[in-house]
């Protein structure tokens, strides 16, 4: 329920600021990016999420890694991907749905 609230508000606001896109070539420029949420500690986000392990020690909470589809020049997230930290960025990249008249950096 939540991802298609989010592809529907997306969709929304990527109409409305169509008009104020740049392109380069026809093309929407997109980029990737990566980040990771520290969540509240509870047993149910600990056993789904884990926590990332470094060197020495786990971290002491449980995180969350998302990997976001943005336009460059409206800085809109246009699609997102959640994981755990056992799964890359890269892996989380390939399920994001690049547009196909797109550039994506």
């Amino acid at each position: 329920p939540l991802k298609q609230l989010f592809h529907q508000l997306s969709a929304h606001y990527q109409t409305e600021s169509r008009a104020q896109q740049q392109d380069f070539m026809g093309l929407s420029v997109q980029a990737v990016d990566g980040v990771v949420y520290s969540l509240p500690y509870t047993d149910e986000n600990l056993q789904y999420f884990s926590s990332s392990k470094g060197r020495t020690k786990e971290a002491p909470y449980p995180q969350m890694r998302s990997v976001c589809l943005i336009n460059t020049d409206t800085h809109e997230i246009i699609d997102t991907t959640l994981g755990d930290m056992g799964q890359g960025e890269i892996t989380l990249a390939r399920q994001l749905n690049i547009q196909d008249n797109s550039i994506t950096l």
